[in-house]
């Protein structure tokens, strides 16, 4: 599993030697940001996949979407999604797909719903369209679904079905509900989850906490613009980071 981290702004250099990346489409507006992640996408040691914000309470127009998509040419776009509604994100995927023309990129679909039942579907109805490449399991999975192994379980219910022919599973965040979800994975799920992307080790750090500690932990307000300039702060920061690769890479 390869690890995207989410640093805020002034610690993105954090992110130059991790191959894939996770780039959020409301900080195009940062110059060093945006730069950043046009040097990334050029890059063939980097694996750049753009978000579409609804997750970060931001998602952008379709029309937004595509020129950011033309402007950076990133490796994976995420398609538009609805939280917690399967229905309304596949009614979503099928407007995005109809006005796509770039066939040269990969597309991501994120899995929705309110119940277990929901987030296979969604996941299969993707799973069918030759135009989707990645499948991403969403954080609120956890929260939602009241399970700290909702999202392992979605990846072994698809595994059932597809086997070999499973495509590619991205985990669409860190759930602070079960902050230590990747480290107790079972190997045989951990083998089948491609890349995951996160902000944990820099929110937990933030309160002076390790990863196993920042249960219900949330970002800092303007958490994007925090300057860690405490040395704890940034000890922790360091500490958090190797301990999540590690978990990662088992």
């Amino acid at each position: 599993m390869k690890l995207a981290l989410i640093p805020p702004i002034p610690l993105l250099e954090d992110t130059a030697t991790l191959q894939y990346q996770l780039m959020l489409p409301q900080l195009c507006n940062d110059a060093y940001y945006l730069a950043t992640y046009e040097r990334y996408a050029k890059s063939l040691d980097k694996f750049v996949i753009l978000d579409n914000g609804a997750a970060e309470g931001q998602q952008v127009r379709n029309d937004e979407l595509f020129d950011l998509s033309r402007m950076i040419r990133p490796d994976e776009l995420v398609i538009p999604d609805t939280i917690g509604d399967a229905r309304q994100t596949m009614e979503e995927a099928e407007d995005f797909l109809m006005h796509w023309a770039s066939p040269d990129q990969r597309l991501m679909f994120v899995a929705q719903g309110q119940m277990m039942d929901d987030f296979i579907h969604s996941a299969a109805w993707a799973h069918d369209r030759d135009e989707i490449e990645t499948i991403a399991i969403p954080r609120h999975a956890i929260k939602t679904l009241g399970d700290p192994w909702a999202r392992a379980t979605i990846v072994k219910t698809l595994y059932a079905s597809y086997g070999a022919h499973l495509k590619d599973i991205h985990f669409l965040g860190a759930s602070t509900h079960y902050p230590i979800e990747l480290r107790d994975l079972a190997p045989s799920v951990r083998s089948l989850v491609r890349s995951v992307d996160t902000s944990m080790p820099y929110t937990a750090a933030w309160y002076g906490m390790p990863l196993d500690g920042s249960s219900g932990l949330l970002r800092p307000d303007n958490y994007f613009n925090r300057r860690f300039i405490d040395f704890s702060q940034a000890e922790m920061i360091g500490r958090n980071v190797r301990e999540l690769e590690e978990w990662v890479e088992e």
